[in-house]
């Protein structure tokens, strides 16, 4: 008796449809200029499956609690997908170029351009990274700030913290200063 594998959604939904772009259009470069080695597109598989297997996880996760698995929703940002590509394709090609200067022996004009292509493609995909994870930081910060301000409101901790000065102010004899836009505790309230 065979077992099918049941998915959460659809292939179609899930492939990351910019990268196997980058890696048609990377390997048609290398084979077109005859400056790299094609061995280097096996880079394109792991890659493109980990994105595969990674969505399909977060798909499946996602039908378990009952929330969206649109394409939209399993992607993220429009734009990443596209970005990544392009500079993961820059890559490939350098690390192409790179690779044919090893084992061919060119010239150091093709060693340069290889050098730069995968300096690039490289150092693209870690701003990008690196500024995703700064964001996401950011992001979680403002909602623990946030989710704090709600607590101290739902508590009334805040209002109590208010009524404490007021009382302690009234029983200094000073007057506290009133909220802005509020009228003060001697002037007549309408």
């Amino acid at each position: 008796m065979s077992t099918r594998l049941v998915r959460p959604v659809p292939l179609r939904r899930v492939v990351p449809w910019w990268l196997v772009a980058a890696a048609v259009v990377s390997l048609a470069v290398i084979v077109v200029v005859q400056q790299g080695h094609t061995a280097v597109g096996a880079f394109w598989g792991p890659c493109i499956g980990l994105v595969i297997r990674d969505r399909l996880d977060d798909a499946a996760k996602r039908s378990e609690e009952g929330r969206d698995t649109s394409r939209a929703s399993l992607v993220g940002r429009a734009w990443v997908e596209p970005v990544v590509g392009v500079l993961l394709g820059t890559f490939v090609v350098g690390l192409s170029m790179l690779a044919a200067a090893v084992f061919d022996g060119v010239s150091a004009a093709r060693l340069g351009t290889g050098v730069a292509l995968c300096t690039g493609g490289a150092l693209g995909c870690a701003v990008l990274v690196l500024v995703g994870h700064r964001r996401l930081r950011r992001r979680e910060a403002e909602a623990a700030e946030a989710a704090e301000a709600t607590d101290a409101t739902d508590d009334g901790t805040a209002e109590a913290a208010d009524t404490a000065v007021t009382t302690e102010a009234a029983a200094d004899g000073t007057a506290a200063e009133p909220r802005a836009g509020e009228p003060r505790a001697d002037e007549p309230r309408p």
